[in-house]
């Protein structure tokens, strides 16, 4: 079994980190000049990001709406279809699970684990994304996120940020968290040292 966790009851941590593993590819492509920006290694010393001016928003609101409907839905299959390209192999290389194994059991688990809550409500504000650019040009974006569950008849919040990143023309949306960012910054080196605001996360009878 694979699982990731943030360090609380394991009920109420499950499921919210089922939902910080969420990713999922968006549904209108980047500007040409950003998708064409190269991919470089992570410098040495901390990246040093700048905000830049808003870009087309058509395909990171297209994301967000999409990851909303998807956990509203329980279609957890498109959660995990629609990582960004190089997540899943990099998950496959750190548990020594083969691809073809991976996907339905990241499937199950998170059915298995969302089966003892519901989500209240899910935002990711792409309205609001603040935009920033690292050493190399490349974009990316911080996304205020607000996520209500009911855990075993506990409420929960978690409020934070999501990042929005482009790969290969495609806006994808990441909520990082723990093990889950260690995962992330393995696979996009690029992204290692950029700063993003940690989630402050209550959980109430």
């Amino acid at each position: 079994m694979i699982t990731f966790g943030l360090g609380w009851g394991r009920a109420a941590v499950v499921c919210f980190a089922a939902v910080s593993v969420a990713c999922l590819a968006g549904g209108g492509s980047a500007s040409q000049a950003f998708a064409q920006a190269p991919t470089q290694q992570a410098p040495t010393q901390q990246a040093s990001t700048q905000t830049v001016e808003a870009p087309d928003k058509t395909g990171l609101l297209a994301a967000a709406s999409k990851l909303g409907r998807a956990l509203a839905e329980k279609r957890y299959g498109e959660l995990i279809t629609g990582m960004p390209p190089r997540l899943l192999p990099k998950i496959s290389e750190r548990s020594g699970i083969a691809l073809d194994v991976l996907r339905p059991a990241l499937e199950a688990q998170m059915t298995t684990i969302m089966a003892e809550s519901s989500i209240d409500s899910f935002i990711v504000d792409g309205t609001k994304a603040e935009f920033k650019a690292l050493p190399n040009g490349k974009i990316y974006a911080l996304l205020p996120t607000e996520v209500r569950m009911t855990v075993q008849g506990s409420k929960g919040v978690s409020s934070g940020h999501t990042i929005g990143i482009i790969d290969d023309g495609m806006w994808y949306l990441v909520r990082l968290a723990a093990e889950q960012a260690a995962i992330f910054r393995d696979a996009y080196p690029e992204y290692a040292d950029i700063e993003v605001p940690k989630d402050k996360l209550e959980f109430t009878k």
